[in-house]
C-alpha cells in the first residue's frame, strides 16, 4: 500500500496507530522494511516452491530482522537459514540510537496513543474523497491518502510528517485534540 518510503512508513504507522481497537505490528514493519523478495534458491518451504509464482509466499515473512550491522546482522554468531540482505542503516541498534528513524517514530506513535487517545472512544467517522477523518471523543483524526495537500489546522497535537502552511500535505496524518 505504500512506497517503502519514509514518508510512507510514518503516514500508515499513524494510521494503524490512530485507528480504535487492537494494534498489531508484524516484524519489520517498525524499521520501516518491506517484505523481502527471496530468490527460488533460498526458498526452502514446500508450500512457496509449488507456489512459487503467486506471490511472496510464507518464507518471505520469516527472513529474520537486522538487529545489528555487520554479516550476521546481529541474529547469531552461525548464518541464517534464509538470506538477510538488509539495507545499511536499517538495524534496531543504528535507529535505536538516531533520532529521526522510523523505530523512534513508531515509538513516539505508540506513546501519543497510549497517553492521549486510549480514552476517547471513536464517536464518528467522515470520508470526502481520500480524505478520511476520525472523530473520537475530544479528538479529530485526519488521513489524508491522497497526494495532494488539504486545508488543515496547523500545530496538531501528533503529525506523521511536516506540516504545510495551513494545509495537510499528501500521505501525512495528523491528530488535533480540543
Amino acid at each position: 500500500m505504500g512506497d517503502d518510503s519514509d514518508r510512507d512508513v510514518r503516514f500508515l504507522a499513524t494510521v494503524l496507530l490512530t485507528a480504535p481497537g487492537p494494534t498489531i505490528l508484524y516484524q519489520r514493519e517498525e524499521l520501516g522494511l518491506g517484505q523481502p523478495r527471496l530468490p527460488r534458491a533460498a526458498m526452502t518451504d514446500p508450500l512457496d516452491l509449488l507456489h512459487w509464482s503467486d506471490g511472496p509466499g510464507r518464507e518471505n515473512a520469516r527472513v529474520p530482522i537486522p538487529w545489528a550491522e555487520g554479516r550476521d546482522q546481529g541474529f547469531w554468531i552461525g548464518r541464517s537459514w534464509l538470506p538477510m540482505d538488509w539495507p545499511r542503516g536499517a538495524s534496531v541498534a543504528v535507529q535505536d540510537v538516531g533520532r529521526d528513524t522510523n523505530l523512534t517514530f513508531y515509538r513516539r506513535a505508540a506513546a501519543f496513543r497510549r497517553s492521549r487517545l486510549r480514552d476517547r472512544p471513536l464517536q464518528g467517522w467522515s470520508r470526502e474523497g481520500e480524505v478520511i477523518r476520525l472523530m473520537r471523543q475530544g479528538a479529530t483524526v485526519v488521513l489524508n491518502f491522497g497526494t495532494g495537500p488539504v486545508p488543515a489546522d496547523p500545530d496538531p497535537a501528533f503529525a506523521s510528517g511536516e506540516m504545510g502552511d495551513g494545509a495537510l500535505p499528501g500521505r501525512t496524518a495528523a491528530v488535533w485534540l480540543d
